[in-house]
């Protein structure tokens, strides 16, 4: 499964792509790397995923946010990391998804 996330400081975007294309949205909180920390993450990330969500089967997050330089992307790396261990993770700034939305 995919996981694509759309992130600002006040709240994040989810969709989820499962393995038959089947598409599941949800919304968390946001996560400015400059605002808070990736214990903090993991903890709202947890308490907010949707019932019967299997972490492990994630297999790539997609997570384009708010204040996710260099030098501080490695805050959102780590939780989601912890989050979804064996996912492959790419973190960038949501300038980046709007251009490749575009």
């Amino acid at each position: 499964m995919i996981l694509i996330a759309d992130s600002g400081s006040t709240k994040t975007n989810w969709c989820l792509i499962k393995q038959n294309g089947e598409q599941q949205y949800f919304n968390t909180e946001g996560y400015n790397p400059y605002f808070v920390d990736s214990a903090y993450i993991v903890n709202s990330m947890t308490q907010n995923l949707p019932e019967g969500m299997s972490n492990s089967e994630v297999g790539k997050v997609y997570y384009y946010g708010a204040g996710c330089f260099p030098g501080k992307d490695y805050i959102l790396t780590d939780a989601i990391k912890a989050v979804f261990n064996q996912a492959k993770i790419f973190i960038e700034l949501d300038l980046i998804a709007a251009a490749r939305a575009l």
